[in-house]
């Protein structure tokens, strides 16, 4: 027997779970049924067909410093109108200020970016959405799996996320029970609805809950309500000037910021400032954390050095495109060397002393740079790693551990299975269902990104450098660590004496105290500053090598 989306809810229904880590909820989801399209609501006049049913999809995470208080860190709110059996015919999400919207035919699907640009692909081989996160979306899908015959499911779901199908195997093993090829256990209630979801991760757990829906999720919001996100306000002094401007680079402008000293303060040098990765602005504000990028620059321009730091691609809605699908580590290197030739083509920086400050993934980029720019006075790298990143991950994975208390024997295995990622990475340039497992083939859109950066050594790269060298590390680091920077120390001296490393101790990757009790919760304290033993070395280093060319 067969049961469809009339079957099992009806107007008003909702569903509500919660995610925990180690005991602690740490994010929130849930749905609502509003009704069917044209009888009871209307959602979209050119929608071309009547009788649909149209739902409401939340999600929140929690801020980790407030856990407590539950503060929403993140939300999410997306519609689905979909056919009687669940399969989607308009969806739209609205996360953080990233708008997309898709229209889904029979085979193929066309899609509305953030930056309007429209996107075709087919959907072909899957027959519902599931959005990460969104429970109970795969909620609906079991219940309608769920008749008396309990049959396996084979097919495929759609993700959202990055417009992609990705195989997903159900097995019915009990009636209260069943397991997914993401290696899921979901345990059902007697009605087919999920309750509880292990998953693969012990340490978290997902569980339905009866909660009152978050007061911003309301059925005639056209978006999640505004949080109050943090961002940058300059300095008020008279220590520096700053300049907004837009770099062309290609069919795209990036946002960036020119930071002066005063008129009263002579200029010293020139510093372009590349960030690490992550979807944080210029200034170094992103996703509820301030890295503290605009402190450390607005500081050296009050002390006569000029900079020039820019949005990443991806960054301001407005350039999310197509190409934000699949990402790439040489497009941002490509993207960073078109914003060095433009500052080495503007007023700013004509006759002055020219540097390059990279932090994290940044102090990468900038070797890369580094080896194709003539003149240069010297390079700065913070908290760049000299290994590759399946080594890094593997260290990162044992110092996150210590956080949540995961078992010794659990994370080996997590070692173990980032070793086989690695493995297929570089071994398979096309990863299919059956070459690679599911939970790694749902990352097919990220492996380019991770080849390119395999590709390169940055110890083999820092050796090509004849420029100066200035290489800051923190001994309280768990992303980037202390044997990084010395062996790109080693490496750097082996073809250059002008090269110097400084430890910031009780310092994290942030170049800001770190906070024992929290650990890498404390990247969300904006009461943290960047610490001045970083500004005045970085400062005092650049003045000492302009002087000397």
């Amino acid at each position: 027997m067969e049961i469809g989306i009339s079957n099992v809810v009806h107007p008003g229904w909702s569903i509500s779970y919660e995610l925990l880590q180690k005991g602690t909820a740490i994010a929130r989801s849930g749905g609502i049924y509003q009704g069917i399209i044209g009888k009871d609501i209307t959602l979209r006049e050119d929608l071309p067909h009547l009788g649909l049913h149209y739902f409401i999809f939340w999600q929140e995470a929690f801020n980790p410093i407030k856990p407590k208080q539950k503060a929403s860190q993140i939300s999410v709110l997306s519609r689905l109108i979909c056919d009687e059996d669940f399969k989607p015919r308009y969806y739209q999400v609205d996360a953080e200020g990233i708008h997309v919207s898709i229209e889904f035919h029979d085979h193929e699907f066309l899609a509305k970016l953030p930056n309007g640009e429209p996107f075709k692909g087919t959907w072909e081989g899957s027959d519902f959405l599931l959005e990460g996160n969104m429970v109970a979306q795969l909620a609906l899908k079991v219940r309608l799996l769920s008749t008396v015959d309990k049959q396996s499911y084979t097919n495929g779901f759609f993700s959202p996320g990055n417009f992609q199908v990705i195989p997903y195997q159900i097995e019915f093993r009990e009636l209260s029970y069943i397991t997914t090829n993401f290696e899921e256990k979901l345990v059902l209630d007697q009605e087919g609805w999920i309750e509880k979801i292990h998953l693969k991760d012990e340490e978290y757990l997902v569980h339905r809950i009866t909660k009152t829906i978050p007061k911003w999720v309301t059925t005639d919001t056209q978006a999640p309500r505004k949080r109050h996100i943090k961002t940058y306000n300059p300095p008020i002094n008279t220590l520096l000037q700053l300049e907004e401007i837009k770099i062309e680079v290609g069919d795209i402008h990036l946002d960036a910021t020119i930071a002066l000293p005063s008129k009263e303060t002579k200029k010293i040098a020139f510093a372009l400032f590349i960030g690490g990765s992550g979807m944080h602005d210029r200034h170094g504000f992103g996703n509820g954390i301030d890295l503290g990028y605009h402190e450390l620059l607005d500081q050296l321009a009050s002390k006569g050095i000029v900079n020039l730091r820019f949005d990443k691609r991806g960054v301001n809605v407005s350039h999310l495109g197509a190409e934000m699908l699949n990402p790439s580590y040489n497009r941002v290197i490509d993207d960073a060397r078109h914003v060095l030739h433009f500052a080495c083509s503007q007023v700013f920086s004509k006759q002055l002393p020219f540097f390059l400050i990279g932090h994290s993934q940044g102090g990468l980029v900038a070797l890369e740079l580094a080896a194709h720019t003539p003149n240069l006075n010297g390079v700065i790298l913070l908290s760049t790693a000299a290994r590759n990143l399946e080594e890094v991950f593997a260290d990162q994975l044992i110092e996150w551990s210590k956080e949540v208390d995961i078992p010794r024997e659990a994370i080996r295995e997590r070692i173990n299975e980032m070793h086989v990622f690695f493995d297929l990475v570089r071994n398979y340039s096309d990863w299919t269902p059956e070459n690679v497992p599911a939970t790694v083939y749902a990352l097919r859109n990220m492996r380019p990104w991770y080849a390119e950066l395999l590709a390169r050594d940055p110890t083999v790269m820092i050796q090509g450098l004849a420029s100066p060298i200035l290489i800051v590390q923190c001994d309280e680091d768990v992303q980037v660590f202390l044997r990084d920077a010395e062996l790109l120390y080693e490496a750097a001296r082996t073809h250059n004496p002008n090269v110097e490393m400084i430890v910031l101790r009780g310092c994290d990757h942030l170049f800001k105290r770190a906070t024992a009790r929290s650990g890498l919760k404390s990247y969300f304290d904006y009461r943290r500053r960047v610490s001045k033993k970083l500004i005045n070395a970085v400062a005092t280093w650049i003045a000492n090598q302009s002087y000397e060319s």
